[in-house]
């Protein structure tokens, strides 16, 4: 994972193969804390790579390594399903849609995080669902990409609260 710029010049994340994990916290006057409810917006194409995947609401058990959510994105489809671990089999798939735009362009996931539940966005259409985990989960999302490169770009996190709450 490095650094770069895509074929039109623009910075961006890219990867060949393996995870890499953003954390997601806001700075505090007492440290940082993890963010509980925000929106996830990223940019991804995949050039050459035969899977990109983001993980999130991952399981703190297992050393960082237990079940979470997934939403892989290949050529031809678009699943959301689970993982045990990090390279786990693919679960219980909770959504599909196919016949994408391809990989010539770069597509646009938003992931929203409320109150423990979580949408998925992707190209502008909802593909589905999920509760996440009662159990302790990291402060972070993984990024994981299959035999790349796939490049990433615009990943923007908004903290989501309400109006008259209080940030500490």
């Amino acid at each position: 994972w490095v650094g770069g710029t895509d074929d039109a010049g623009g910075v961006v994340i890219a990867g060949s193969t393996g995870m890499i994990r953003p954390p997601l916290f806001r700075p505090g006057s007492s440290g940082p804390h993890p963010l509980q409810d925000y929106r996830l917006t990223l940019f991804v194409r995949l050039p050459k790579a035969t899977a990109v995947e983001l993980h999130f609401g991952i399981s703190a058990e297992n050393s960082g390594n237990g079940p979470r959510s997934v939403l892989r994105v290949t050529e031809k489809a678009v699943q959301l399903a689970r993982r045990a671990s990090n390279r786990g089999e693919l679960s219980d798939v909770t959504a599909s849609a196919s016949s994408l735009a391809g990989t010539e362009r770069y597509h646009v996931i938003v992931l929203d995080r409320q109150g423990g539940h979580c949408w998925v966005e992707f190209d502008d259409r909802l593909i589905g669902s999920v509760m996440t985990s009662a159990d302790q989960q990291l402060p972070e999302i993984r990024l994981a990409v299959e035999e790349g490169p796939a490049w990433f770009s615009d990943l923007h996190v908004d903290e989501l609260s309400l109006p008259d709450q209080k940030t500490p």
